[in-house]
């Protein structure tokens, strides 16, 4: 990076970042890095509570389905009459 600031002086940054291969995006993250800072989002609020989303995963890692597609789980407790939430409201993580 400090190779295309020394030829930002002579040449474009992004005729630097060309010639080099680097993406300008990248110099310029270099050049000012983000804050560590974190900013506070209000959560959505279609976003599925902490003890919605804990139901749907404990479904999800229970021993019956543990071998099984989320639509596979949410179309089998579908038919039991169960709904948690739709298959988007999901985050596998």
């Amino acid at each position: 990076m400090t190779t295309v600031e020394q030829m930002s002086e002579v040449v474009p940054v992004r005729g630097a970042c060309a010639a080099l291969n680097v993406p300008p995006a990248s110099y310029y993250r270099w050049k000012d890095p983000p804050s560590a800072e974190r900013v506070d989002r209000r959560r959505p609020p279609l976003l599925l509570s902490i003890d919605e989303e804990t139901a749907v995963l404990a479904d999800l890692h229970s021993e019956r389905f543990m071998d099984l597609a989320p639509a596979e789980v949410h179309a089998t407790l579908l038919e039991e009459g169960t709904y948690h939430c739709s298959l988007l409201g999901i985050r596998l993580v």
